[in-house]
């Protein structure tokens, strides 16, 4: 517990202060001990590195019901917590109430109330929210500087004469995102309705889970791990009829129920599609595909609707929903997300159509494509589909191993992934991971959300939920140090005992890699810049001296991380060629006292070629240091989160912290829980582990008249040519 609760002020410790104003108090910096220091350093040098084989380890045997909660527990967490990602999840199970905690990121912030804890009803259906505020949180309510973990009531919502369905239409109209403290109970309320048996219910917790959630699945589908994805599933062209099996044999059509069920699903979507966007034409897209929907057997009847005539269709169509799906997750993206966020993000925000979808038609066509894309991974044919195909497919993890300029998450904010990590096969010697098998759990991770409503809603329509309203708290956690031990101390330490020379030889590799990192990042952004702004012609002389000033200030920081001054050259010469553009006469005169023989098109194609061509020649010393350059160097995040979690729920602590009046709530409210770490990482992504069992289907899992009886009649666009 002593390295829970410290604070900084600042991203460098030091308190900002603004110009002539008295300096604000300030918490005295944190004194750290040394051995935690390592420990942290250590710790994030282990967790970033690439696993090439699974790690050999007992499973863990869970009786059902541990399993259903876990389920449960998973569920909630990816529909629940929106842009606060969920590190740890744990359960406690009474004979009454089921409880869950989750735990997100926390940097630093100010002061919050005190707020007394609710007191908690004992129903089966409740949840336990840990909540570590990110920096940037704009609610100080949920900020917290205290050196203790908080109980945070949730905010009661006040809808007076208005049904929730209209209150949260209205706010996605107007686009204003709820506080956690309201989204919970919200997400909480739309969950007890999903036991309704009507399509209002489910399509409003879907639309609601998709316009919280969206910016996760943006990330998860750019990331570059899931472009190999992607990018293979899209590049299979002539698709083998040879050896598709022509059906299953009798003994293995009973466990391959729900699969059937989820495939007559798909194809009944597919002809509610067919019926509200008649302009996708898909009568003569998938010709067989949609003859079969019109005489289809009873839903979990054995269905075989990949054969040789459609096996085509079916991939083109796969093709189609996925870049459908991405399309409009990728518009919502773009209209919903803050300049000052995106500015932050690496990844280029895409671009608009002409004519700006509504972002309530956008929410719908998520919606569709993705219960379609949802249906289709869970079916039988999928599976089929996959087997057909692998030897097509590229293998991820050996394009991955093949380069350095895999970056993580687009978002700075959001560490390395490891849910996509989970989905790349590992080649262990004599038992080789089918490579069908982690395209299929890509696939379902992409809309992953749809896959925690199921379970969801089996949940609430089970015997043992009890028809009460989901109880929510939050436990507000306390903000932590990020700083670590350096390299050059951490390899010349005791802790490194033995041949200090060889390590001081590892810390040299790595400070040149970092060094070569920062050197090529600051290239790659003189680069981006002036590509942003080349087209501009004739601007005022301030605004060209300000671009050139901007280019120059990351040339200059790449050349300080040059020890040689290797790159001096290339400084100079970019600077030229920004002086002549600046002062180039077409734009303006001949004050600039200096004869620009070149056109000024002639100097922007040049400015260009001399960048990219150094950031070419970076990214090839880059490569020489493998992944080293991508390691993350702070202490934040979940590994806090994980540590600040395990701490609380470790027996030795709650005996320590027990009469301890300030961690009294906290312990009251996490008393019995048992410790999953991670589960939400690795639930619901391979078909094997989870299962589809038959529960799944009894539960009318496909019964969703949300989707078959769809009221959105925006089009969802044209099928690309």
């Amino acid at each position: 517990m002593s390295a829970v609760g410290l604070t900084d002020t600042s991203p460098d410790g030091a308190a900002s202060q603004t110009s002539g104003s008295e300096p604000e108090p300030t918490p005295a910096e944190p004194i750290i001990p040394r051995q935690i220091l390592a420990f942290r350093t250590i710790t994030l040098l282990l967790s970033q590195l690439q696993k090439n084989q699974n790690l050999p380890y007992e499973p863990y045997k869970m009786s059902p019901q541990e399993s259903r909660e876990a389920k449960i527990a998973d569920a909630f967490a990816h529909v629940a917590t929106a842009q606060h990602d969920v590190i740890a999840i744990s359960t406690r199970r009474t004979p009454s109430d089921l409880n869950v905690v989750a735990i997100t990121e926390n940097q630093d912030g100010t002061s919050t109330p005190d707020i007394p804890p609710a007191k908690l009803t004992p129903i089966f259906g409740r949840f336990c929210f840990t909540k570590n505020s990110w920096s940037r949180e704009p609610d100080p309510a949920m900020r917290n500087s205290s050196a203790f973990p908080r109980i945070v009531a949730v905010t009661p919502i006040v809808l007076g004469s208005q049904t929730l369905e209209a209150y949260l239409e209205e706010l996605r109209a107007k686009w204003i995102p709820l506080d956690l403290p309201t989204h919970l109970p919200v997400v909480g309320e739309l969950m007890v309705k999903l036991q309704e048996r009507n399509s209002t219910p489910y399509e409003e917790f879907m639309k609601h889970t998709i316009a919280t959630c969206h910016g996760k699945m943006f990330r998860r589908f750019e990331h570059s791990w899931s472009q190999v994805f992607y990018r293979s599933l899209s590049n299979v062209t002539n698709i083998p009829c040879d050896n598709i099996p022509c059906e299953d044999s009798a003994e293995s059509q009973h466990s391959y129920k729900a699969q059937y069920a989820s495939d007559h699903d798909f194809l009944t979507g597919l002809a509610n599609i067919d019926k509200h966007n008649p302009e996708w034409k898909l009568s003569i897209l998938i010709p067989n595909l949609m003859s079969i929907t019109r005489a289809l057997p009873p839903r979990g009847s054995p269905l075989f609707l990949y054969n040789s005539n459609t096996r085509v269709e079916y991939h083109n169509f796969l093709c189609l929903i996925l870049k459908q799906f991405r399309v409009h997750i990728q518009n919502l993206y773009k209209l919903t997300t803050p300049a000052s966020q995106s500015s932050t993000d690496k990844q280029p925000k895409p671009k608009l159509p002409t004519e700006p979808p509504n972002i309530q038609n956008l929410v719908g066509d998520i919606f569709v494509t993705g219960y379609t894309l949802w249906k289709m991974a869970r079916g039988r044919s999928f599976e089929i589909h996959l087997k057909n195909i692998q030897h097509l497919l590229l293998n991820p993890r050996d394009i991955l191993s093949e380069s350095t300029k895999l970056a993580p998450e687009s978002d700075p904010n959001v560490e390395y992934n490891e849910e996509l990590e989970t989905t790349i096969p590992f080649a262990e010697p004599g038992r080789p991971e089918p490579l069908w098998k982690a395209y299929r759990d890509w696939t379902i991770l992409m809309i992953v959300q749809f896959e925690a409503a199921s379970t969801l809603r089996q949940f609430v329509r089970s015997p043992d939920y009890d028809q009460q309203p989901v109880s929510v708290t939050i436990l507000l956690g306390t903000p932590t140090s990020n700083k670590i031990l350096p390299l050059d101390d951490l390899f010349v330490s005791d802790f490194f005992p033995g041949d200090h020379k060889f390590n001081k030889s590892i810390g040299a590799f790595i400070k040149k890699a970092l060094s070569a990192k920062h050197q090529y990042d600051n290239c790659v952004e003189a680069l981006t810049f002036w590509n942003d702004k080349r087209s501009t012609v004739g601007p005022p002389e301030m605004t060209r001296k300000h671009f050139c000033l901007v280019i120059l200030g990351h040339m200059a920081a790449m050349l300080s991380a040059d020890p040689n001054k290797r790159h001096a050259a290339v400084f100079s010469t970019v600077k030229e060629l920004l002086y002549d553009w600046q002062f180039h006469p077409s734009i303006a005169g001949t004050e600039g006292g200096r004869l620009v023989t070149a056109t000024l098109p002639e100097v922007i194609d040049r400015i260009s070629e001399v960048l990219q061509a150094h950031v070419d020649l970076l990214c090839q010393e880059l490569d020489e240091y493998g992944p080293v350059p991508h390691l993350k160097f702070n202490f934040d995040g979940s590994l806090h989160c994980e540590t600040c979690l395990a701490a609380l729920l470790d027996p030795l602590t709650r005996q320590r912290l027990a009469g301890n009046l300030d961690f009294k709530d906290v312990m009251e409210a996490t008393e019995q829980m048992v410790t999953r770490d991670r589960l939400r990482k690795r639930s619901f992504v391979s078909q094997d582990s989870q299962g589809l069992s038959s529960e799944s289907f009894a539960s009318g899992d496909g019964n969703v008249p949300g989707f078959n009886d769809c009221k959105n009649t925006a089009p969802l666009g044209k099928p690309p040519v």
